[in-house]
């Protein structure tokens, strides 16, 4: 199989899950997914819990981002494989107006909070700070 009639199948099989599963657009659930996955692991963020709960929410946070690395890789592949710089454009727009740039920009906004928290946490530990101040 070439990559080409590859590319088509994949396109097709998304076009296909649309009809099947009643969405309005194609990649429709793709990104959906990863903006879900996103409001999911801020809800859980917010739940106070003992330890083994904490632990399980960070193993879910881990997936999550495992999940969201494994998805734009998928969006990358779709979006970069055709030779035609035309259709390259139409998908990448596609995927632009199914809300993939926004839903990146909330998950790279929480990765910063999260390193952020982690940073002030540890710097509370240590009874140092990170960044000072001039």
């Amino acid at each position: 199989m070439s990559l080409d009639e590859g590319h088509r199948l994949v396109l097709s099989a998304f076009s296909d899950a649309r009809i099947a599963y009643n969405e309005n657009f194609r990649f429709e659930f793709l990104v959906d997914s990863i903006r879900l996955q996103e409001h999911r692991a801020e809800e859980g963020e917010s739940d106070a819990g003992i330890d083994e709960e904490e632990a399980e929410r960070e193993e879910d946070k881990a997936g999550l981002w495992e999940y969201r690395t494994a998805a734009m890789s998928l969006v990358n592949s779709i979006a970069n494989s055709p030779n035609d710089l035309e259709q390259r454009m139409v998908l990448r727009e596609e995927f632009a107006r199914r809300g993939l740039n926004e839903a990146m920009a909330v998950s790279l906004s929480n990765l910063f909070n999260r390193v952020s928290r982690s940073a002030d946490d540890l710097a509370s530990l240590t009874g140092t700070t990170l960044c000072e101040s001039s």
